[in-house]
């Protein structure tokens, strides 16, 4: 039988991320997006977006604050789907000032919100009980 050669690329392991959000696991997900540089892959927005959508499935908010920031600080620009992905972490996580702050933040990075980033932060609204808001 031939032996299978994959090369690991940013693409095939922002594609393994992805997968591991969708099934739910987030640490994983985490583990492999520190492993890049060791495997002298350099991240990009997809990589953070799959792996801040990972820690929202785990309803682990803080966890995806702090990936947008580090995107922020290694000079990656957040896409609409890391802020997505940000903003609906804040609205699991109760954090709805953090929500609106995300989605207020958005276009100063040039990133345009869409129905996904209003809905996430209305949501935010709803549940804080701040109808007004939302």
């Amino acid at each position: 039988m031939p032996e299978i050669c994959l090369s690991r690329d940013v693409i095939s392991v922002n594609a393994a991320t992805a997968a591991l959000a969708g099934g739910g696991q987030w640490p994983l997900a985490l583990s492999l997006l520190a492993e890049l540089p060791g495997m002298r892959i350099a991240p990009d927005s997809t990589s953070y977006g799959s792996a801040i959508h990972a820690v929202e499935k785990g309803m682990q908010w803080p966890l995806g604050l702090s990936l947008l920031s580090k995107m922020l600080v290694q000079r990656i620009l957040p896409d609409r789907i890391s802020f997505n992905s940000a903003i609906s972490a804040s609205e699991k996580g109760g954090q709805w000032q953090m929500a609106l702050g995300l989605l207020q933040r958005m276009p100063n990075l040039s990133v345009t919100p869409n129905e996904v980033s209003y809905n996430a932060a209305i949501g935010a609204c709803h549940k804080a009980d701040l109808l007004q808001v939302a």
